[in-house]
């Protein structure tokens, strides 16, 4: 047989079954009046004897016609608008510095004239450096100008200028 057609004739002899138990259900014995519980604490609220007592006990509530509105509507009901004043937050403005290049890492050692091409020598932690005029080191700086007391430098990221004295050796 289907697995449907047992569920039906199952649900079928079920419900046959509840019909034959209310129709043929013996009568209920005669319940004895219940007593209430007397208790000596003290009630808060006011005993109400009928429903009809409610309205003594709640406030009535008034309604006007402007706080119901049709639920089955298109519209939907308007909200009521509070205006208040906003005072606007003005955010502090903060001193913006600057940006600034770091300190030169290189150290002067010397330099070397050959013609007009002037071979400068600089030392950054263990490593020599030997830089011509205009030519860029380690991609961040770029010898800018050679002269007799200072090495003039462009840092890159920043297109800032920075000095460095030299003392010439005699």
């Amino acid at each position: 047989m289907n697995a449907n057609v047992i569920k039906r004739l199952s649900l079928a002899v079920l419900l046959f079954a509840t019909i034959w138990l209310v129709v043929n259900a013996p009568e209920p014995e005669t319940v004895a009046a219940v007593k209430p519980i007397t208790s000596k604490a003290k009630r808060v609220m006011p005993r109400v004897e009928s429903p009809t007592l409610f309205t003594e006990v709640l406030p009535q509530r008034t309604l006007s016609l402007e706080d119901t509105y049709d639920l089955f509507s298109d519209e939907r009901p308007k909200r009521k608008t509070i205006v208040r004043k906003i005072t606007p937050i003005v955010p502090a403005v903060k001193k913006v510095e600057k940006p600034r290049a770091p300190a030169l890492p290189f150290e002067y050692v010397g330099m070397l004239q050959e013609g007009n091409v002037a071979k400068v020598f600089l030392l950054k932690n263990q490593a020599l450096h030997i830089v011509k005029e205009g030519e860029k080191i380690e991609g961040k700086y770029q010898l800018k100008s050679v002269s007799d007391s200072q090495l003039r430098f462009i840092y890159l990221p920043l297109n800032i200028t920075q000095t460095l004295s030299i003392e010439k050796q005699s």
